[in-house]
C-alpha cells in the first residue's frame, strides 16, 4: 500500500509525457500535392491555382460523398420519398 501513491504519481507523469492524439499534426496536403507546390515554391502566382485546384478537388469528393449518401439504389432522392 505504500507504493500506490508513487505508482499513481509515476502513472500521472507518464501520461503527461506522451503526446496526446490531439497534439499529432497532420499534414493537410497529399505527398504529390506537396511536391507540384515545392516545384512552384519560387512563384507564388503558380502556388495560389495549387491551392485554389485542391481544394475544389476536395470539395468535389466531398459533394460526392453527399450525393451518394442522399440517392437510393435506382437513383431515387431519399429526401423527396421520405
Amino acid at each position: 500500500m505504500k507504493f500506490l501513491p508513487s505508482l499513481l504519481a509515476v502513472c500521472f507523469l507518464l501520461l503527461l509525457a506522451s503526446p496526446m492524439p490531439a497534439q499529432r499534426r497532420r499534414d493537410p496536403l497529399t505527398q504529390p500535392e506537396i511536391e507540384k507546390i515545392r516545384d512552384a515554391s519560387w512563384e507564388p502566382k503558380q502556388r495560389l491555382p495549387l491551392y485554389v485546384e485542391f481544394a475544389r478537388e476536395r470539395l468535389v469528393k466531398l459533394m460526392q460523398v453527399d450525393t451518394s449518401d442522399r440517392f437510393g439504389p435506382e437513383g431515387q432522392d431519399l429526401a423527396v420519398v421520405a
